[in-house]
């Protein structure tokens, strides 16, 4: 089981408190190839300009040799956001300042 869940981020940039939304699908619905997939939450959230938000993927299961992965801008090209990674369920992070994981936000249907 995938999971992604919108958190509020700290003046760090990381994730702090509870899940805002959180959505869970099944890995399987992933492919190899590299595509957009779209994923909603069952409720909208609605965010606020000027507050910082941060996207989190997390796995539960599964082997070490099958992975999900997420699209990375290295270039830096985008100031407002960063790539930052856990190897220990969130209790630290390492930051990447000048990297990004690809997104893109939607409104509610």
């Amino acid at each position: 089981t995938v999971s992604i869940s919108l958190y509020l981020a700290g003046s760090d940039n990381k994730p702090t408190g509870s899940p805002l939304r959180t959505t869970t699908f099944g890995s399987t619905s992933l492919t190899t190839t590299p595509t957009w997939h779209e994923f909603k939450f069952s409720n909208a959230y609605y965010v606020t300009a000027g507050t910082k938000y941060a996207l989190v993927v997390s796995a539960t299961g599964g082997a070490s040799g099958n992975l999900v992965c997420w699209r990375v801008n290295t270039s830096g090209t985008y100031s407002r956001g960063m790539k930052a990674t856990s190897a220990n369920h969130g209790a630290t992070w390492t930051a990447y300042s000048v990297q990004d994981f690809a997104f893109k936000e939607g409104g509610s249907q």
